[in-house]
């Protein structure tokens, strides 16, 4: 999936805000693993960690959404294709 630093700017990007909401739904890979994304992966969950976090509001949700559909998209990439976005997107 991409990194961080590849859904900050396309929250950038497409969105025009800063992304908070990327490091606090993907908190849990640290300790999950690629599992992480059963946990706050959907919108009600994204929703309810930025809220514990203090972070909900429509600009972080958004983010939120968009990462979650990033990810999605990317699932199905093949490795260089995953490594293209991280050169174009991520500063790699």
């Amino acid at each position: 999936m991409p990194s961080n630093s590849v859904h900050r700017r396309l929250a950038k990007e497409i969105l025009g805000i800063d992304d908070r909401a990327s490091s606090i739904i993907d908190s849990a890979s640290k300790t999950l693993g690629p599992a992480h994304r059963k946990v706050g992966h959907t919108i009600p969950s994204a929703a309810k960690m930025l809220f514990e976090k203090g972070e909900l509001n429509s600009d972080q949700l958004k983010a939120a959404a968009l990462h979650i559909t990033v990810d999605k998209a990317t699932s199905k990439l093949s490795r260089k294709q995953k490594l293209m976005i991280e050169i174009l997107y991520g500063g790699k």
